[in-house]
């Protein structure tokens, strides 16, 4: 067998062995897989890969928790300002703007009948904490500890209306005109006040 054979031979087996696994490169036929996840554009210029996909879907969750906390937080100050003064007719800009449906019904009407009768109430809800639980589009849901317990409602004799209590709630919040808002808020069956 001559060199020139030989060096055939091996290029041969080469080639099948590319082909067939190993080293090499084999050629694929039929398209290219879709991927199933998708990136925002951020003008980094980098190519989207599954990693850059969830860290910047982890960034999007933490981004919608932060701001659902801070507009429950920002809604509970409004209230504790507008039961110190008496209450109001009719719900303030400042509820309006954290929260909507009925979460804000609830708390329009508890601040309205305050203003009917002259009551007050203070020293308000402290919010203790707040745990994100669940996220899915543009509706999330957050756990909180509320303590009331100081809270009393004085009406304008200055009879003891009523007394707040301490508790866990839980909040849902919905991104409605590009803001997250509380829409809901119902008795936790989760207990994180004592955590």
């Amino acid at each position: 067998m001559g060199l020139k054979t030989m060096l055939s031979g091996v290029a041969s087996a080469g080639i099948a062995v590319g082909l067939l696994g190993g080293c090499g490169t084999a050629s694929r036929s039929g398209p290219d897989p879709v991927p199933t996840w998708s990136c925002t554009a951020d003008g980094s210029g980098e190519p989207c890969t599954e990693a850059k996909a969830a860290a910047q879907a982890d960034e999007a969750e933490a981004e919608a928790y932060a701001e659902a906390m801070h507009a429950y937080r920002e809604f509970m100050k409004e209230m504790n300002r507008v039961m110190a003064m008496g209450g109001v007719e009719s719900p303030t800009g400042t509820m309006e703007r954290y929260a909507a449906g009925e979460y804000l019904s609830f708390f329009s009407e508890n601040v309205a009948y305050l203003w009917e009768v002259g009551a007050t109430g203070e020293p308000g809800v402290e919010i203790e904490s707040v745990q994100p639980v669940s996220i899915s589009g543009d509706s999330l849901t957050l756990r909180s500890c509320e303590d009331g317990s100081a809270n009393v409602i004085v009406g304008s004799n200055g009879e003891v209306l009523g007394v707040g209590s301490r508790g866990s709630v839980e909040l849902h919040a919905e991104r409605i005109d590009g803001s997250w808002v509380i829409v809901e808020i119902l008795h936790s069956e989760v207990e994180v006040c004592d955590e």
